[in-house]
């Protein structure tokens, strides 16, 4: 469990990378850790490389993961 935490929370975004791409491998990364959505949402608005976009989905309110990833694309 403690290589799964470390994996997930090493992962961040490239600088080339798809905001879509990095969502989705950092989700599944999230999930063997059966962390609830907050959670996850908090781990994944870690590892974005904008500052800017992480703030903007920080201060957004989602109810689900497909929210959070609209808001991301956005």
């Amino acid at each position: 469990m403690t290589d799964r935490w470390k994996a997930q929370s090493d992962r961040i975004q490239s600088e080339v990378e798809h905001i879509a791409d990095y969502y989705n491998d950092k989700f599944r990364l999230c999930q063997p850790l059966q962390l609830v959505f907050a959670e996850t949402r908090e781990q994944i608005i870690l590892g974005i490389r904008s500052q800017e976009l992480s703030t903007f989905v920080m201060n957004r309110t989602h109810s689900s993961s497909s929210a959070l990833l609209t808001d991301l694309q956005e």
